[in-house]
């Protein structure tokens, strides 16, 4: 049983008594648990990078066609509307997790949380001013394009988590 001293007292830490309890000591580990895979890296294999790649494409290029729609006209809903914002974060972030370079480093959540940040300034940035020729370009700012981009996120990180697990219990099993 270690304690630390503190004004020649012994004093136990908080975690160790976690551990005392048969249940505590279930709860310490499995915090234990997912403060160590929230902190490493996202390790899949080449398969699952490669359709993290395609599934980043595909999210990424299927804007083009709505955002073609929404010019002609075409388009009036909401659905249309926030379709680019509901496929372009989802897209980055899986486009990020087929990547084999720095941010690939990062764990899951730390690159959805990046993503999610980068997602919702590039949205807030449309309210500030625009110097120069950027002035005549028409930019739509909306909440709903705000909520969409947190919610792509959100989906993207279950979705990207359903497959890691999915991929990683696969290839215990082989």
């Amino acid at each position: 049983m270690s304690c630390c001293a503190r004004g020649g007292r012994r004093v136990q830490r908080p975690i160790e008594l976690l551990g005392r309890s048969s249940t505590s000591k279930v709860v310490a580990i499995s915090e234990r648990e997912v403060l160590q895979q929230m902190s490493q890296a996202v390790r899949v294999s080449a398969r699952t990078r490669r359709f993290f790649g395609w599934m980043g494409a595909v999210c990424l290029l299927a804007i083009i066609p709505i955002k073609l729609v929404r010019v002609a006209g075409a388009g009036g809903s909401l659905a249309i509307g926030v379709a680019p914002s509901l496929l372009g974060p989802a897209g980055l972030l899986f486009l990020l997790l087929s990547g084999s370079g720095r941010l690939s480093k990062l764990s899951l959540l730390q690159q959805t949380i990046l993503v999610g940040a980068l997602a919702v300034v590039l949205e807030l940035l449309q309210l500030c001013p625009r110097p120069g020729l950027l002035r005549y370009v028409h930019y739509t700012f909306d909440y709903f394009d705000l909520i969409a981009s947190v919610l792509s996120v959100a989906a993207a990180y279950v979705v990207a988590l359903g497959v890691i697990k999915r991929s990683h219990s696969s290839e215990s099993l082989s």
